[in-house]
């Protein structure tokens, strides 16, 4: 029989919903839940027993678990040996915490290595949280700003529409294009990448084009740019952010800083009332004055840093991530059984450390 160890998450999500943890139970798993793991995502306590899983401590769940799952990693890590961690792990920016496990002798899936195919994408976790990113920083964007963001014709006189840039048309990117069409706004998409220009304008937005650009990319991302394209990126920012209310920046690069698009003077440019909302601030922010979980004002814009926007709808990005972790381990669990097969693309590619092994190349590579 698997057993599953389900931590609470500092940021209010939770890695598996009572609905879920009853499709695993039926199917013969052990489901060990901390106590109050689901509650900021209104998933009390006794819908979790409803369902046919045991509530415990945290300590509880490092000792019942053969298998912990969790939306981020645990600072308070305890993993023994031949336990495996399941989770957002973001190892190609913290190469530190697939050490940790490694050093447990345990395994970890890294989420956020699951292969862009076609196969996997009922388990990908990264997709599902990036629409909500994408939702919900139009969202907030929209609360910040000192005007409304549809165009309005009133007997007191017309009100023009918001102009928003969403720069980098990723799964963020492109809802948060979606989601301010919906609103009324003008929208601009901007992506290096050929095929991310043309869904920009499947749309309905206009596309921003500069010339120059690599456009291959790596993993379903753009790749590094060269010095002199992110400088002439950087100027037509700054000419674009002039007549711009609402920026959207997601641009990411795996295992580096997220490039600097929005420079101070774009920021200077901006109208009176601007908001920047910055999904990459995690990873060093698309701005020159991101701060991670901060608003900062610079100019005439507020810059939003918030590195968990997802868990700002916590029961829509929860039942989600459950659902991706469900199908996961459907492929994962075999005759009752926790069983990896490392012919399957998807089994390998996230497969990061197999007890105290790093098999992933970026870890290999940079082995001392």
């Amino acid at each position: 029989m698997v057993r599953v160890g389900v931590l609470k998450d500092s940021d209010g999500r939770v890695a598996l919903v009572p609905q879920d943890a009853a499709s695993l139970v039926k199917k013969g798993v052990e489901v060990f839940v901390e106590k109050e793991a689901g509650l900021n995502a209104l998933f009390d306590n006794k819908e979790y027993e409803e369902a046919g899983a045991k509530i415990v401590t945290r300590e509880e769940v490092y000792s019942n678990g053969d298998v912990i799952i969790s939306v981020n990693f645990p600072l308070d890590l305890k993993l023994r040996e031949g336990q495996t961690l399941i989770c957002l792990t973001y190892f190609l920016w913290h190469r530190d915490r697939a050490l940790k496990v490694a050093d447990a002798n345990a395994t970890l899936i890294a989420l956020d290595a699951i292969p862009r195919i076609t196969r996997a994408q009922s388990m990908d976790v990264l997709s599902s949280q990036a629409t909500i990113a994408g939702y919900e920083a139009v969202i907030l964007g929209a609360e910040l700003l000192p005007i409304l963001m549809p165009m309005l014709s009133t007997a007191a006189g017309m009100v023009k529409p918001v102009e928003v840039l969403v720069i980098g048309a990723g799964v963020a990117g492109l809802q948060a294009i979606a989601t301010a069409k919906r609103l009324g706004a003008r929208i601009t998409g901007y992506d290096v990448r050929e095929s991310a220009q043309e869904e920009i304008r499947s749309l309905g937005a206009q596309v921003l084009q500069l010339e120059g650009a690599r456009t291959e990319e790596k993993g379903g991302y753009a790749v590094e740019q060269p010095e002199e394209f992110l400088k002439r990126q950087q100027e037509t920012f700054e000419k674009q952010a002039s007549r711009t209310n609402l920026i959207i920046t997601s641009a990411v690069v795996p295992g580096t800083k997220a490039p600097v698009l929005i420079t101070k003077k774009a920021l200077e440019n901006m109208p009176a009332g601007s908001v920047v909302v910055d999904l990459a601030a995690q990873f060093g922010g698309n701005t020159e004055v991101t701060k991670p979980d901060e608003i900062v004002e610079y100019g005439n814009a507020k810059v939003v840093g918030y590195t968990s926007l997802p868990a700002r709808k916590p029961r829509t990005a929860s039942t989600l991530f459950s659902k991706n972790i469900v199908n996961l381990l459907g492929l994962l669990i075999k005759d009752e059984e926790f069983q990896f097969d490392f012919s399957d693309q998807i089994i390998n590619d996230c497969t990061i450390v197999y007890n105290s092994e790093l098999r992933h190349p970026a870890l290999k590579s940079k082995e001392q």
